[in-house]
């Protein structure tokens, strides 16, 4: 048993500094990609991006805004580093005076989770996306603009590992379904779309990039 433990502990210590390289190296693509900054879209909804600090973890996110609800249940656990979206306006607050806020947590799946004023840099960093177009949302389709043109077409909502997971480039003009999403990875905010094709893959939502029907 106590081998076992010396085993793990080892494991962890090897595999921490690759972890560490991972985010630095996912933080440096993130910083240059051209849309990074992306400027709010005039006509959208400001999507805010919610980062469990280490003094946040764990965090729990349930099916209500209220822990006294008999029907409560939690849907998930945020870790340190984790990043879940917010639209920055659904919240409510309890009885208990706990300000709670919905979030997206995966793929559109949504849940509750204290957000108090207090916890914000202490708990919890809250720090502004991309805002995400006004008419896309699952079943909609929407046209690629100019600006849009030769945006990638990714097998996966992650730019890790930079471009291996580009099934293609999208062109000005053609009309995509949208099949899933949002889904935030990345400080990005993500759509998965279907092209006529058949084929399915993510992109990205930028200003400008869509114009939906």
């Amino acid at each position: 048993m106590a081998f076992s433990k010396k085993i793990r502990s080892h494991a962890r210590r090897l595999l921490m500094p690759a972890l560490i390289a991972l985010a630095f190296i996912a933080g440096t693509l993130t910083n240059h990609l051209p849309f990074a900054g992306a400027e709010p879209a005039n006509d959208g909804y400001r999507n805010q991006i919610i980062e469990i600090l280490e003094g946040g973890s764990p965090t729990g996110i349930y099916s209500v805004p209220n822990t006294s609800d008999p029907d409560i249940e939690q849907v998930d656990v945020l870790r340190w580093g984790d990043r879940v979206m917010w639209d920055s306006s659904t919240e409510q607050n309890d009885t208990a005076g706990n300000r709670w806020i919905e979030v997206a947590i995966a793929e559109g799946e949504k849940g509750w989770m204290i957000a108090n004023v207090a916890d914000v840099n202490v708990k919890l960093r809250i720090s502004s996306a991309t805002y995400t177009t006004t008419g896309i949302e699952v079943g909609a389709t929407v046209t690629v603009t100019e600006q849009g043109d030769q945006a990638n077409f990714r097998s996966e909502p992650t730019v890790i590992p930079g471009r291996e997971n580009i099934l293609r480039f999208v062109d000005a003009g053609e009309t995509l379904q949208v099949v899933g999403g949002p889904y935030q990875a990345e400080y990005f905010i993500w759509w998965q779309y279907e092209d006529s094709s058949g084929q399915v893959g993510w992109i990205v939502d930028v200003e400008g990039w869509f114009q939906p029907n």
